[in-house]
């Protein structure tokens, strides 16, 4: 009985974004790699049923200093296994911020999560005939609600889908916001983009993602995406949380 009760110890325990009752959540971490002066890690959290709850990027207090200040940074993070559909995260140091002009162009870190995996990444030019793969959009029951295509796209990313109800895009400054990409029809990742400034604000923030009517490949999707710091372990997150089940639709 003893042993039964260190062992439960062990395992944290907090409220989940949209449950009714706490529930035993497990932290698996990816390997974590040097930015700025700190590190980083992706990372999933699943329940006693072994099903993923959220997943998500740690960078500690030091990671937001000794940034590049001048050349774009970029780190490949591991996902553990348990975070399907998700394979990957991209994560970018965008020392200058990014076009638009007047809109992203803020020091700010972009956390790609590719439903797609690196070796797929590598092939997309958004050049010459992949342009055309670059610009093909999803069916319309498969793009993000309110979400707008912008043009062309971006090498080993794909498109870009914004969201025109977002506040920079409405009289707002840029602070955080959530974009999404496609590759070839088909949604190829989700991104959430936090200014430094803002992580240094030491936010506690959570807000609902506007998603697609249907998917196409079956797993756990976020309902809401997070940003927050930790004051006691000095990290801040970025995580895609509240996650439920949704089966790919058949045409």
């Amino acid at each position: 009985m003893r042993l039964a009760l260190l062992l439960l110890c062990s395992i944290v325990s907090f409220s989940v974004a949209g449950a009714t009752n706490d529930v035993a959540i497990r932290t698996y971490k990816g390997p974590s790699k040097s930015v700025g002066n700190g590190r980083a890690y992706a990372w999933v959290q699943i329940d006693s049923t072994r099903n993923p709850v959220a997943i998500g990027v740690t960078l500690t207090r030091r990671a937001l200093s000794g940034l590049s200040q001048h050349a774009m940074k970029s780190w490949n993070l591991t996902l553990p296994k348990h975070a399907v559909p998700f394979n990957h995260v991209g994560l970018d140091w965008n020392p200058h911020g990014h076009e638009p002009d007047h809109i992203y162009d803020k020091p700010h870190f972009d956390f790609h999560f590719y439903f797609i995996t690196k070796g797929k990444r590598r092939h997309i030019s958004c050049t010459g005939a992949d342009l055309t793969r670059c610009e093909k959009a999803p069916p319309m029951d498969y793009q993000p609600s309110d979400y707008v295509q912008t043009p062309g796209g971006i090498p080993m990313m794909g498109a870009h889908w914004i969201d025109p109800f977002a506040d920079e895009f409405n009289g707002g400054t840029f602070e955080k916001t959530f974009i999404w990409g496609s590759y070839d029809g088909r949604l190829a990742f989700m991104e959430p983009m936090v200014t430094r400034e803002y992580f240094l604000t030491q936010p506690d923030f959570m807000v609902y993602i506007k998603d697609a009517a249907k998917v196409d490949r079956s797993g756990y999707y976020p309902t809401h995406y997070a940003v927050r710091y930790d004051p006691t372990a000095q990290t801040y997150s970025v995580s895609l949380v509240d996650l439920r089940y949704r089966a790919a639709s058949l045409e």
